[in-house]
């Protein structure tokens, strides 16, 4: 078990650095004056000294993201709080970091109001398809990732390794920037609220906080929930 360790990595190394310089030694024609288009391409690759990808710097920005992802995650529940509507206005701008366009909306937020016309958390007619646009992003960023490595193997592309690399790091940062808008867009298809029913007083009608023209548990609400559940 111990020698297979040592042999596999080995294995990624000759695939990920020698492979490549090999194929480009290949082509080369060193015996020519005027270097080759693969030439040039062997020189840059034994030249090349960064061989590695690094976080360091998006690590520090993941951390500036996350503080302000926590306060716009707090601006969005302090509707029902009572905080001084002029700081909620001041701090509104916190909520881009979650992409919460609906709370930038005239009716997303109650903004203070002990009783707004609409619901604390927003209303927005069809919500279902703006959570949807939320919740499609992950798998959507799944199959760009596979087209790309599909399409740098199939090409034979030599650096395929390193631009694979490459790409995997930016897919992380931008999923660790998304995980919480996309909890947040989703999570609010669960929030339901009672209202009575204009035409008979003593009856409660249940609809969804931020969409009321959708019953709760009703047949839209219902296959709305289970189609996130499967996602």
């Amino acid at each position: 078990m111990s020698e297979a360790k040592p042999k596999k990595r080995l294995d990624a190394v000759v695939r990920s650095r020698v492979q490549p310089v090999l194929e480009l030694l290949h082509k080369a024609n060193t015996s020519s004056q005027d270097l080759s288009v693969e030439s040039r391409q062997l020189l840059a690759e034994l030249s090349r000294t960064k061989r590695r990808v690094s976080r360091f710097w998006i690590e520090k920005a993941v951390v500036i993201l996350d503080a302000l992802q926590i306060y716009g995650l707090m601006w969005q529940l302090a509707q029902i709080w009572p905080w001084p509507s002029k700081w909620l206005a001041a701090t509104r701008w916190t909520v881009l970091s979650n992409l919460d366009i609906l709370s930038l909306t005239a009716t997303g937020a109650g903004m203070g109001q002990a009783n707004p016309p609409f619901s604390h958390w927003g209303d927005l007619r069809h919500y279902w398809a703006y959570a949807l646009g939320f919740a499609i992003v992950p798998y959507m960023l799944g199959i760009g990732w596979w087209c790309a490595f599909r399409h740098w193997r199939s090409s034979g592309d030599v650096s395929f390794l390193s631009k694979r690399a490459v790409l995997e790091n930016k897919l992380l940062f931008v999923l660790q920037w998304m995980y919480l808008p996309i909890g947040l867009a989703v999570s609010r298809l669960w929030h339901c609220q009672d209202a009575p029913n204009p035409l008979d007083p003593t009856e409660m009608l249940s609809s969804m906080s931020v969409d009321a023209t959708v019953a709760c548990l009703g047949t839209t609400h219902t296959y709305v929930q289970t189609v996130r559940n499967r996602s």
